[in-house]
């Protein structure tokens, strides 16, 4: 995907380079897929994930709904 290195998704691409490949495989949605054991969401992800959220944009839209649960524990369930 192109996008402009101004606008507010290119002024942290790293970081959003930097959560999505520390997102966790599809059937193992505990552990982190590249840190080696670690839980998920794992330190490189939250980092990645404030710097995301900094920026005024919206995690959930860069995280599969499915995985919603285990960032937001006490948010309630919408159908």
């Amino acid at each position: 995907m192109i996008v402009d290195s101004d606008s507010p998704l290119g002024k942290v691409a790293s970081a959003v380079c930097d959560l999505t490949a520390h997102l966790p495989d599809p059937d193992v949605t505990f552990l982190c897929s590249i840190c080696f054991g670690q839980q998920w969401p794992c330190e490189r992800f939250d980092v990645a994930a404030r710097e995301v959220l900094a920026a005024r944009l919206s995690l959930a839209a860069l995280v599969p709904s499915e995985l919603h649960h285990r960032l937001w524990p006490q948010s309630p369930q919408w159908p």
